[in-house]
């Protein structure tokens, strides 16, 4: 479990957490992601990045906006589907 306001792991030990959780490669499937996937994850690793350790938080229109700056250009509402998601794949407890 990964607390806010505590060390971010590393990337590869997030994956790792993930893969250790119970995530199979499918038989006949390739392990390696696809580039969609990996931008996918990239984006919501900055993005996890960006949010703060504390109050007062952040709106989603200025992650919105330094995402898009860090090379993530995305939208409001797929930032809102990763902060709900994030939760379960980063056991984040705010």
């Amino acid at each position: 479990m990964f607390l806010c306001g505590t060390a971010a792991p590393t990337l590869i030990e997030a994956i790792g957490h993930i893969m250790i959780a119970g995530m199979q490669p499918i038989l006949g499937m390739n392990a390696v992601p696809s580039a969609t996937s990996r931008s996918t994850l990239t984006r919501q690793w900055e993005l996890l990045k960006l949010l703060p350790p504390k109050g007062p938080g952040i709106t989603t229109l200025e992650l919105q906006s330094q995402l898009s700056d860090a090379g993530h250009p995305t939208t409001k509402r797929t930032i809102e589907r990763d902060l709900v998601a994030h939760p379960r794949l980063f056991a984040l407890q705010c």
